[in-house]
């Protein structure tokens, strides 16, 4: 039998791979964002400058918007999908919006396994560049759709550090305080993360 809803636990790494942020804020591309990743096209929040939404008001966006946008899309695209599956498939198309498009759900049907995994880890790129933070999220989602492995929540950050809601290696925190640094701001010394202030 197909799960039609996203489990408790698939909104959980949602919005470990989102973030859940209640201040309406300017996405990389520009565009007013609040809640879980959620703008203008979402068709359920229109955020503008200075909004504030409540965790309450967030969950009920979130149900709303994987209702309208996502729940149905993945539905028939994978239909029989067992529970860890769809919800690695909602995180997906969540953040690509390409569930029809994808050759590996045609892989996922055929239940090639290696083929799933490439397929996932084709979608990486953003603005044409290849971005570290989207290699691996589609091994995250791969790991959830084949191993029922869903991400566990981040430790909170050091006490000055700004909490980060995506799980991050070695390797991109430094280049974030390259970034950082590079456009002026002081990331601080804590290789473990990012001053508030910096941020």
């Amino acid at each position: 039998m197909s799960n039609t809803t996203t489990s408790e636990r698939g909104r959980r790494a949602l919005k470990l791979e989102e973030g859940d942020v209640l201040k309406a804020y300017r996405c990389p591309a520009g565009r007013w964002t609040i809640g879980v990743g959620l703008t203008k096209t979402s068709g359920v929040v229109d955020p503008k400058p200075g909004m504030v939404i409540t965790a309450e008001k967030s969950d009920e966006l979130l149900s709303q918007a994987l209702a309208l946008n996502y729940e149905p899309a993945v539905r028939t695209a994978m239909s029989g999908a067992l529970q860890n599956e769809f919800d690695g498939a909602v995180s997906f198309h969540w953040n690509t919006g390409a569930i029809k498009r994808a050759s590996w759900v045609k892989a996922w049907k055929a239940k090639n396994w290696s083929r799933v995994k490439s397929g996932l880890a084709a979608w990486k790129k953003g603005g044409g560049k290849v971005l570290p933070g989207l290699v691996k999220r589609r091994q995250r989602e791969f790991e959830m759709i084949r191993h029922s492995i869903y991400p566990v929540p981040v430790p909170a950050a050091p006490t000055g550090l700004a909490r980060i809601v995506v799980p991050l290696g070695a390797a991109e925190l430094v280049y974030i305080h390259f970034a950082l640094s590079d456009q002026g701001y002081d990331p601080g010394s804590n290789v473990r993360g990012v001053r508030k202030e910096a941020i």
